[in-house]
């Protein structure tokens, strides 16, 4: 169970809404042999290999409110 931060109404834990407030831009770094790919070599046998995450720039969220559903669906507050 959680409030509702817009009309204070308590609302089940099974319904999660959530308004994002704050967002901030993040540069996700380079990394080195991170990702495990599958692939099957020239007789048919699986075979592993790791490749690089190139990184780059995306969204963080920073903060975020609980809303309800009736919340979430107002125009004034989406």
């Amino acid at each position: 169970m959680y409030k509702c931060t817009f009309c204070k109404k308590t609302v089940a834990a099974g319904t999660p809404c959530k308004k994002v407030v704050e967002t901030v831009m993040f540069r996700h770094p380079f990394r080195s042999k991170v990702q495990r790919r599958w692939t099957v070599d020239k007789s048919g046998r699986p075979k592993q290999e790791w490749i690089d995450d190139k990184g780059g720039m995306g969204t963080q969220i920073v903060a975020e409110y609980p809303i309800c559903p009736t919340c979430a669906k107002a125009k004034s507050v989406v």
